[in-house]
């Protein structure tokens, strides 16, 4: 054990950790585990601010496909990417309704990120 590891801090004046809470969304655009999730929501909170981030599941350089092509996930192959709020929405109605135009939608706006 390190000296420092037990030291006081408290006189620091450090400012608290921020809550955070992560959704996961799977292809139906309802709460899952991380290892089915194709999209997910970082919300982090503190007594002054509060933030989302939003993530999308990408593959081989694109967003996937979580009704065609790409249904199964291989999480080391797969990996989550920050996108913008209005990305993330059109690719949450993809999810939710299954039309392949806000597919189309989003990886519109993802080029114009």
């Amino acid at each position: 054990m390190s000296r420092w590891e037990n030291a006081d801090v408290s006189s620091l004046d450090l400012p608290d950790l921020p809550e955070r809470e992560e959704i996961f969304l799977g292809a139906d655009a309802k709460s899952v585990v991380e290892s089915k999730a194709f999209a997910k929501i970082v919300s982090t909170a503190s007594k002054d601010t509060e933030e989302q981030r939003f993530y999308i599941r990408f593959g081989r350089g694109e967003i996937l496909d979580a009704h065609r092509m790409d249904k199964r996930i291989d999480e080391k192959l797969y990996k989550f990417k920050k996108v913008s709020k209005a990305t993330f929405d059109f690719y949450k109605k993809y999810l939710s309704s299954k039309n392949l135009l806000h597919f189309t939608h989003a990886r519109r706006s993802l080029r114009g990120e």
